[in-house]
């Protein structure tokens, strides 16, 4: 998976293996508020893309980075994934 920070302005680099969480936590650390995930082709090879960003994409943000070539964009507030780590972790701790 290829890492943007700053609405991808800072290429962070390449991680293979990576989990939803791990890039949460990541982007919670640099201050960044939204993630998008994505992807794009590259010499016929389809690449996983993470965009970190302080702001919330509208749809002709959207519409821009697709036409672009960051295509499938998936929206994820990293508060909101937060809140649902948590809410899955007490539940699971409930049932055990």
């Amino acid at each position: 998976m290829i890492i943007y920070l700053n609405g991808g302005d800072t290429y962070i680099g390449e991680k293979e293996d990576i989990t939803i969480k791990e890039l949460m936590e990541y982007g919670k650390k640099c201050g960044q508020k939204y993630l998008y995930l994505g992807y794009r082709y590259y010499n016929n090879k389809k690449d996983e893309v993470a965009v970190f960003d302080r702001k919330r994409w509208d749809k002709k943000e959207i519409a821009r980075r697709n036409k672009n070539g960051f295509l499938g964009i998936k929206k994820y507030s990293l508060k909101k994934l937060e809140k649902g780590v948590e809410k899955w972790k007490k539940k699971k701790a409930l049932s055990s």
